[in-house]
């Protein structure tokens, strides 16, 4: 064969492979901490899940089609400072909450507003975020090689860990559901006030109102007391 001609082959050759090269690489997608890591917003979700573990579930294709929704770095800060102290003292509660936003099947845009359940075990709920407790889908359907990634506005929390955070008084009791009422961190409406007077039309005249028969109980770790009636 002449060396023209095996010059030639060669070179289609060389096109061939290159051709097909390129369109594996078109092909090829992004993993979900691909996407997470390059977009910029989520900073705070990644560094979070790799501290606790989670970022086994979108780094590799090893783990395929599950769901994450990712909080943005703008939602984490509109979570109060006293909340993400508390979180980070406790990293159980933290690994709940990063659970909370994944999803171990896939998951689109129209299935995680019908409260899948959560790799934590909980059912998703958008609006448990703190502190408007609603989460609003800002980006969809980002399909990428190994899951689907929805993204949204609030940091959710599993209703374990927000009870919690209420009843260690870290965050109010009424909070979200309008204006707060007298509660206490243990969720208890403060006793009867004492002193208070009212006047009658007819006699014009002032009466104390007792307080209900009853004592002071004091919450274990806490300065907060509670009252609780005697029962009769």
């Amino acid at each position: 064969m002449r060396r023209g001609t095996l010059t030639r082959i060669y070179g289609l050759a060389a096109i061939a492979l290159a051709s097909l090269q390129f369109a594996t690489a078109q092909t090829v997608k992004p993993t979900m901490m691909d996407f997470l890591q390059k977009d910029g917003r989520f900073q705070i979700f990644v560094r979070l899940a790799k501290s606790t573990g989670v970022d086994m579930w979108f780094k590799g294709d090893s783990i395929t089609g599950c769901t994450i929704v990712a909080p943005t770095d703008d939602a984490f800060s509109h979570v109060p400072q006293g909340v993400l102290d508390s979180l980070n003292k406790n990293r159980e509660s933290m690994l709940k909450v990063i659970q909370y936003h994944v999803m171990t099947e896939h998951e689109d845009s129209a299935a995680i507003l019908k409260s899948p359940p959560t790799l934590e075990g909980d059912p998703l709920n958008l609006t448990g975020g703190v502190p408007s407790r609603t989460a609003h889908v800002l980006s969809k359907d980002v399909v990428t090689s190994n899951g689907t990634v929805h993204v949204i506005d609030q940091v959710l929390f599993p209703p374990a860990v927000f009870t919690g955070l209420q009843r260690d008084g870290v965050i109010p009791m009424a909070v979200g559901l309008g204006p707060p009422k007298k509660m206490t961190a243990a969720g208890v409406v403060t006793g009867p006030k004492a002193n208070t007077k009212r006047t009658t039309s007819n006699t014009n005249r002032s009466t104390k109102r007792r307080r209900s028969s009853g004592h002071w109980v004091r919450i274990t770790g806490t300065n907060r007391r509670i009252w609780v009636p005697n029962t009769p």
